[in-house]
Order: structure tokens, then sequence, then C-alpha cells
């Protein structure tokens, strides 16, 4: 297991990535803070070169933190900000861009007792789409943008099992994540993570991983746990730590994803000055 390539960022934190369905397109989501308030966008790349394709960014709003491809790859879904001139978020959107075209294809608005602060997304199937904000999980109809089911627990950072079985979820910044059965809305068990970031499922749907930040009188240590998942619960088990090398004091982790063939893994990172790196590393020894 060892890294591949890195890509910088656009002088934004890096919130987010996501790999498209057939591993070629790798999408990055930033946030920026300037003079004129807040902005960021969305930019593709081409995962065989590291090479920028595209770049995307909202018709109106602000770029917000969350960002996934649909399963059959014809959708790319993010979420945007409507700042007041106080710069406080008074509404929040799910935005439906064309990966190919780079054009917003539907909004889903979502209401204000639903939409503070959405942190994640993540496709249950083509047409469902989970939106994640503090201490609750909504599921959305993607053909209609009607709301379909609401989950009442943690929220935070979420993603959904490959077989979409399973929805797992935690809030940031704490060390329990809960899982959850996505067709009856029953929560089957949590397990102690550590202080994680950005969860995902391997595409064999055997390992999950997370970001987690071990703090010493030093320096914080930034790892990845992964861990074996098993049928029940509580027989998942840590399979694997990995010690991730950051370009220098004051980064932190804040996203990961796997590539759909599993041989790759791409991992987000940030510094308090803004800088943001994306690193892909080989992960076909992971067992």
């Amino acid at each position: 297991m060892g890294k591949f390539f890195e890509l910088q960022g656009d002088g934004g934190t890096i919130t987010g990535v996501s790999f498209s369905p057939d591993g070629k397109l790798l999408a990055s989501n930033s946030l920026a803070v300037n003079t004129s308030g807040y902005g960021g966008v969305i930019k593709l790349w081409e995962v065989s070169s590291g090479k920028e394709i595209q770049t995307l960014k909202p018709s109106y709003g602000v770029n917000g933190v969350a960002i996934t491809f649909s399963p059959n790859g014809k959708l790319l879904a993010s979420t945007a900000c409507i700042l007041q001139p106080n710069f406080r978020c008074t509404q929040s959107d799910i935005i439906l861009w064309d990966p190919l075209s780079g054009a917003e294809v539907r909004r889903i608005r979502i209401p204000q007792v639903y939409a503070d602060k959405i942190l994640d997304l993540a496709f249950v199937s083509d047409e469902l789409l989970a939106a994640s904000s503090i201490g609750v999980v909504t599921l959305w109809y993607v053909p209609t943008g009607r709301l379909a089911r609401v989950l009442v627990g943690q929220g935070g950072f979420i993603t959904v099992s490959p077989n979409r079985r399973l929805l797992v979820a935690n809030e940031a910044g704490s060390d329990m994540v809960e899982v959850w059965n996505v067709s009856n809305s029953q929560k089957l068990g949590s397990i102690r993570f550590g202080s994680v970031l950005g969860p995902s499922f391997t595409p064999d749907g055997q390992f999950l991983a997370g970001g987690e930040i071990f703090s010493s009188k030093v320096q914080d240590k930034h790892m990845v746990q992964i861990w074996r998942v098993k049928e029940r619960i509580e027989d998942w088990k840590v399979a694997r730590i990995l010690s991730i090398p950051l370009p220098q004091i004051g980064y932190g982790l804040s996203d990961l994803a796997f590539s759909p063939k599993g041989d790759l893994m791409a991992i987000t990172g940030f510094s308090r000055f803004s800088d943001s790196m994306v690193q892909i590393w080989y992960i076909k020894d992971l067992q």
C-alpha cells in the first residue's frame, strides 16, 4: 500500500472527494473564504493522468461541503448555501449536476428544519439520496425532490454500503458511529471509531474506513482507521491503521473515498492556512 499521486487544491479547503462509478473521474469539493465572503468550486479530475478537466460553480449561492456521484454515474450531487449580507446561511439546496456537461440538472430545496449545516450526501440508489445535518439524516426522492424519510440520531458524515442495505453515520468530531438498516430505518448498533471523518466502504463492502486523529503533546498524528465489516455489528474489528504523511504540521484530514475497483483510495487534507491537497493511494494489498 502506498501513495500514487497528489492533487493540489485551488487555495480553498478541500472538504470532500468522490470517484465516478467507472473510476475514470474524481470529483473534489472546495471551500474558500476571501474578502468578498465565501466561495469555492467543484473540480473534476482525470484519474489516469491527474489532469483537471472541468470546474463547476453553483448558478447562485455558494458551494457547500458535500459531494457524491450517483451509482449510475449520471449525476453528481453537491450542496449550496444561500447567504445573507451577514454571511449567515438561511437556505440550503442540494444541486444535481450532469458531470459531463457541468450543467445543473435540478435543485432540491431543503426545508429549514432539516437544512442546518448539511455536512454530507450519499446515494442510497439512483432514485434515493441521503442528506446529513446535525442530529438528523433525511432521504430524498431524486426524480421529484420530495422528502422520503427521516432518520433521527447521528448526523454529520454518512456513507452507504455497496449493497445499499446499511447507512453509517457519525457526528463530526464524535468517536461513535451508528449503523442503520436503510429499508426499515432501524438502528442496528454503534462502534467506537475514534474521531472519524469521511467514513467510506470499500466497493466489495468488506471494509469501512475513516480518518482518525490522535493528539499528543508533540503534534497530532493523522491516521486512517480501517474496519473489517461482518454480519453482526458486534463482530466488526479494526483491520489496519495507516499513518498518513501530510505536507506540513497543521494539516488535517477531511474526507476519503475508494475507487470502484477498490485499488485506489483518495484522501483529502487541509491546513489552517487554507492550503489543501488530495492524495491517491494504492490499496490492492488490503486484506
